[in-house]
């Protein structure tokens, strides 16, 4: 079959339109991206619970108390340390009483061996508080003060049983508690004897407590001395010599092996800065000198 050459032109034309068409829309299609999936709603924000509250803390347990009366209201009076005493009312573990009992154990030897080494003081100092001699003029107080201050240990029973690790800080300061409870019903008690508008009596009953509250310990291991040598109903005739004579051979014999020396008191605690915590006047530091005038001219005007 003949075509004309008119009809081929149209027939090219077609195919020609149709291809551009084609390759046309394939680049439209590469150009604009396909419609996005619709996007799901956020799910509505909920705060997160609130914290479980702490536990309420266990209510403080009221300290235990060496003070006690006998029928007739008197205060009854304990032997010895109070603080020793109390010690046995604190809720400890058998671990914190066994480290508490060496400790006490070799407190009672150092107060012994101080005891020695002071043994005109403190005879003379027992033979005052016995006998009721008076403690009220500003020489007798003082002396009486040096005395103590032979006979009194660095640092309380409860500050060292802390120091030492034995007892927690907590039952430590329990126990100083329990302890001033008990000297200040001790003191008030005292108070009742005495007319508080007579001056001298006053001075006289605080001199004589402050003594006795501060040797309670020196004054039991005495007592042990005595009472481990022997001669307790004959102590009191025999002359000085046999005194320290039967005192020393009584520590040798309870403590074979141990020094009659003894140790070095335990050094004030110090303060961040390096300061002893008891040094109340410390000396100022020196102020440094001026720097010297310039030349040519005349210093101190």
């Amino acid at each position: 079959m003949k075509v004309r050459s008119g009809q081929l032109s149209v027939r090219l034309v077609l195919v020609a339109a149709a291809g551009s068409a084609a390759s046309g829309g394939g680049a439209w299609a590469q150009v604009v991206p396909p419609v996005p999936p619709p996007v799901a709603p956020a799910p509505e924000w909920t705060p997160p619970p609130p914290p479980e509250p702490a536990p309420p803390p266990e209510p403080e347990k009221p300290d235990p108390s060496l003070i006690k009366r006998d029928a007739s209201g008197n205060l009854e009076i304990i032997k010895g340390n109070p603080e020793e005493a109390g010690l046995a009312l604190l809720d400890l573990t058998p671990e914190q009483r066994a480290s508490a009992e060496r400790v006490l154990a070799a407190r009672r030897i150092q107060f012994e061996q101080i005891v020695l080494a002071n043994l005109p003081t403190a005879l003379d100092l027992r033979r005052k508080l016995t006998t009721g001699a008076k403690i009220d003029t500003p020489t007798e107080m003082r002396n009486v003060n040096d005395q103590v201050r032979k006979l009194d240990s660095a640092e309380p029973l409860s500050s060292q049983l802390q120091r030492d690790n034995a007892i927690p800080a907590k039952e430590a300061q329990r126990l100083s508690r329990v302890a001033k409870s008990y000297n200040d019903a001790v003191r008030d008690e005292q108070r009742k004897k005495v007319d508080t508008k007579d001056m001298t009596a006053m001075v006289n009953l605080i001199g004589r407590f402050a003594a006795e509250s501060k040797t309670y310990e020196a004054f039991a291991a005495l007592d042990r001395l005595i009472d481990a040598s022997g001669k307790k109903d004959a102590f009191a005739s025999l002359s000085d010599d046999l005194k320290r004579e039967a005192l020393e051979a009584s520590f040798r014999a309870t403590h074979p092996g141990v020094d009659l020396t003894p140790p070095k008191p335990v050094a004030p605690a110090a303060t961040p800065s390096g300061t002893p915590a008891n040094r109340t006047n410390p000396t100022p530091p020196r102020r440094p000198a001026p720097p010297p005038p310039p030349a040519g001219t005349k210093g101190g005007g």
